[in-house]
């Protein structure tokens, strides 16, 4: 093969060959297509990892010394194509080395990069930094170079791009690996120097075999289990023991920016009557302590509620916006000089990139009949993979606590967002395999008369309602815990 190649037309640019070695393929797959289940361990538009001696151009001074100038070499990765858009967490990325030689014999500095790249396709589009790396390039010929990197590829990216620059200035000569094999994308190269500033195909300055050998190397991180985003419990209000008494934890390593809002008035819009008038609602930490009180929610932090768009609207409604630690946190709803009536008690995460999630919703209130039985609403978040949660009716063993008058015999019903009932139950030992599920998550009811349901639910919205068996009344308490 003559090595009388060029990248283009100028002074600056000569050639060279490195011999006629050849190097071993490393042991990658032919991955011609990309696509290997959807995530492949090596995202790579290289159907051989050969390096061919006098494959590839340079852009030097020339002779004597063929000192490159500045160069970058490229290839853009069509991601719907390798990993059905999904995330991508890159580990380590390779690029082929047909000849490295500096001038001291200590190596010489080349720099990886890594870019997404949305709005069009490369060289087209708006490139944005994912990674960089530089490495010290040791003396050697036809290898592929392993670079370690860590980066995440966000879901829905374009392109991923991979960049190799070499400086000019640095006593050496670089000659990037290539081959001739078939290739499922274009390879790129720029070089001021010579004449191509901007990213240009190979094949464009008529080199169509110059196929350079780039790989990046990772996985698809499993799809996160949907997260709960609301939680919401109607019931009606009573006072003392009777009042809503809501709780809920916070998880994971971040804080969590929640709205809680108590609501009564408009539930008039809904149909309802006898519906609580005057809302109030206290937020407690896990220590028991007042973190905050509100009457009406334009009292304080209005500007805040609005900004995130969830304003009550009766200015007689409670609401408040905090950004909450890990932890359990309990929210009481009563009624203003102790009025009774229907109320809707909701806790919103306004901040869902967070790495923590509202993981489990308890309310306890006293249970009735018709419209003011207890009725608890989750919605899990929008990831695509399935979430287990399980929901528990609790009535008797209440009286443990000191309380009376409680539910005796509660019953579950869980709907999906069109009303329609997906379980119900009884006595939570009445489905065999949803109460196996129950014990070894720990979460088995202390009576038999009690209620349970585990379930896969999908992303959505869903309604849990807790009800007295042949409509009996009480205190009752319904838990919704997001298993994962």
């Amino acid at each position: 093969m003559t090595a009388q190649i060029s990248i283009a037309l100028a002074a600056a640019l000569s050639l060279m060959t490195c011999g006629e070695l050849h190097a071993a393929a490393r042991g990658y797959p032919a991955l011609g297509t990309g696509l290997e289940g959807a995530c492949p361990a090596t995202i790579t538009h290289s159907s051989s990892q050969d390096i061919t001696a006098g494959n590839s151009a340079i852009c030097s001074s020339g002779p004597p010394g063929f000192l490159h100038f500045s160069t970058s070499y490229w290839r853009a990765f069509n991601m719907a194509a390798f990993t059905g858009s999904q995330e991508y967490d890159i580990t380590s990325v390779s690029f082929g080395v047909e000849r490295a030689q500096s001038m001291s014999g200590f190596g010489q500095p080349v720099t990886v990069q890594l870019y997404t790249n949305n709005g069009g396709a490369f060289p087209e589009g708006n490139r944005t930094l994912l990674a960089r790396v530089g490495i010290n390039l040791p003396d050697q010929t036809q290898v592929i170079q392993d670079v370690p990197l860590s980066a995440r590829v966000p879901a829905g990216t374009l392109e991923l791009v991979m960049e190799v620059f070499t400086s000019d200035g640095q006593g050496a000569s670089f000659t990037i690996g290539s081959n001739s094999a078939e290739q499922t994308g274009p390879s790129y190269v720029s070089a001021s120097a010579c004449g191509n500033p901007f990213p240009t195909n190979t094949a464009d300055i008529g080199y169509p075999n110059m196929h350079i050998v780039f790989n990046v190397n990772g996985t698809c991180p499993p799809p996160a289990p949907a997260k709960s985003i609301n939680l919401s419990t109607r019931l009606r209000v009573e006072l003392g023991e009777k009042a809503m008494i809501a709780g809920f934890i916070v998880t994971g390593n971040e804080f969590k920016r929640v709205v809680l809002r108590g609501m009564g008035p408009s539930l008039i819009n809904s149909g309802l009557n006898d519906v609580l008038a005057d809302p109030v609602l206290a937020l407690y930490q896990g220590n028991g302590s007042l973190y905050w009180l509100n009457d009406n929610w334009r009292d304080s932090q209005e500007g805040q509620i609005e900004a995130v768009g969830l304003q009550p609207s009766d200015n007689r409604e409670a609401a408040m916006i905090h950004t909450l630690q890990a932890g359990a946190y309990t929210a009481v709803l009563t009624g203003k000089n102790q009025t009774v009536g229907v109320g809707l008690l909701e806790v919103y995460d306004v901040d869902q990139t967070a790495h923590s999630q509202l993981a489990n919703l308890s309310t306890r209130g006293f249970v009735q009949a018709g419209n003011n039985v207890m009725i608890g609403g989750f919605i899990l978040g929008d990831d695509i993979q399935n979430t287990r949660v399980a929901i528990r009716g609790i009535g008797p063993s209440l009286s443990q606590a000191g309380l009376s008058n409680v539910l005796a015999n509660p019953t579950l019903e869980l709907h999906d967002s069109n009303g329609t009932t997906l379980v119900s139950n009884d006595n939570w030992q009445d489905d065999p395999a949803s109460a196996a599920q129950l014990s070894a998550q720990g979460l088995a009811l202390q009576n038999n008369l009690e209620a349970g349901i585990f379930a896969t639910l999908l992303p959505g919205a869903y309604t849990a309602i807790l009800a007295g068996n042949d409509g009996g009344t009480g205190l009752g308490l319904i838990e919704v815990y997001n298993l994962q």
